[in-house]
């Protein structure tokens, strides 16, 4: 998802019984088993689940890279994930649904395939 979306994500979006969650466009993202345990244990303190702001996440963000060393952007997380995602042979429309992306070309500026040695 989106830095956005995450932010954005209210309660009412998540479906427990469908273990999918739902963003505003329309598209479902698969919730796994240790998401849906932290989100069930969650004290609910606001119509967001993440009631921070993207000051805040970046802020939060820049102590934890500084206190473990290591040097990533928030949004290259995302593009991680997509190039996982190719990996594991998953087609390019169910990746691009669970990216949120409109057009393949858009798709693939995201992926960095790694070819398994």
């Amino acid at each position: 998802m989106r830095r956005g979306e995450k932010l954005s994500l209210q309660w009412s979006d998540i479906d427990f019984k469908r273990d999918n969650t739902k963003t505003g466009f329309g598209r479902s993202i698969k919730m796994n088993d240790d998401v849906r345990v932290v989100f069930e244990n969650l004290d609910i303190v606001d119509d967001k689940i993440f009631p921070i702001s993207i000051n805040s996440l970046r802020l939060c963000y820049q102590r934890l890279c500084n206190k473990l060393y290591i040097k990533i952007r928030f949004h290259d997380l995302r593009h991680e994930a997509i190039s996982r995602l190719i990996e594991q042979n998953l087609s390019i429309p169910h990746i691009a649904s669970i990216s949120g992306h409109r057009t393949i070309s858009q798709l693939f500026r995201y992926a960095h395939y790694k070819d398994p040695i």
